[in-house]
């Protein structure tokens, strides 16, 4: 199997893990999750430990930037079952870390990216529906920036805000680490007619890299994250029952020109505060 065959596949977030994850060298089997002991959660000496090796997985535990380039497919969801492939995505997605003192992380994060024709992968700025039938002006994708503040207590928190809950859960397997970061909303209302709306996030890296005391980041995380959010705005969707499904798999950067120039290029004319500093991000 492919990467381009993984970045197209109708699946949830969970069935990818337990098949594959994109590692150095190429692909390689995941954990078959929960199959035996040997994936029992890491041993934290506690919650400061665990918060720092969240850290060090998701982005890094020193002040500074870590970048992802994530790819993969949208589909329409409707009627719970049925999955249409609409169109697919790239996309730059940094975070800025900043140490404001010790087990306390201030953490902003920008994305940029843009959708393109699901069969040619070129960009596409009309879009024929094919739900509609309606030929629509694409709207490519800005979002944040948005910060949070990380503590210990902060990583344990089950619910934090009332409609939504979240899950932190760790396994780790033939010298990969895994980390399931879920938030969920669980308010039946706010999910509307699709069940619950929902971010499901994996990240994996190097066991060995994630214990050693002193690094401050994982080089070769991946990211996989399968996302349900309602239909944006610009596809002009109504009330038509059903949801947008993203199929996402990222990688960690060792530096912004890691990403496709095609992508740095349409940031930088259209969007240049994605490639700046923190600073020119609000």
């Amino acid at each position: 199997m492919s990467e381009a065959d993984i970045l197209t596949m109708p699946v949830d977030r969970r069935r990818m893990t337990q098949l594959m994850a994109l590692v150095p060298g190429g692909l390689a089997l995941s954990p078959m999750l929960g199959a035996t002991a040997a994936h029992a959660a890491l041993p934290f000496a506690g919650s400061a430990d665990e918060l720092r090796a969240f850290m060090k997985l998701q982005s890094r535990t020193d002040t500074g930037y870590t970048n992802y380039f994530n790819a993969g497919t949208v589909y329409a969801a409707i009627g719970g079952s049925t999955s249409v492939p609409m169109f697919k995505y790239e996309g730059l997605l940094r975070f800025h870390t900043r140490v404001l003192g010790p087990d306390l992380y201030e953490v902003t994060f920008i994305e940029g990216g843009t959708y393109l024709d699901h069969k040619t992968g070129q960009k596409i700025d009309r879009f024929l529906n094919p739900v509609t039938g309606k030929t629509v002006a694409v709207e490519h994708i800005v979002e944040g920036p948005m910060s949070w503040r990380w503590t210990p207590e902060s990583l344990q928190v089950k619910n934090p805000i009332p409609i939504l809950s979240r899950r932190v859960a760790w396994q780790h397997f033939v010298g990969q680490s895994w980390l399931h970061f879920d938030n969920i909303i669980s308010a039946g209302a706010a999910a509307g007619p699709m069940g619950h709306a929902a971010a499901l996030v994996t990240y994996s890296g190097s066991t060995a890299q994630l214990n050693d005391k002193a690094r401050t980041r994982v080089d070769d995380t991946v990211l996989m994250d399968s996302s349900i959010n309602p239909w944006s705005p610009w596809l002009q969707m109504g009330d038509a029952p059903g949801r947008l499904a993203n199929n996402i798999i990222g990688r960690k950067l060792g530096a912004l020109s890691g990403a496709p120039k095609r992508l740095l290029q349409y940031l930088g004319g259209k969007h240049p505060k994605v490639l700046g500093n923190v600073e020119t991000w609000a």
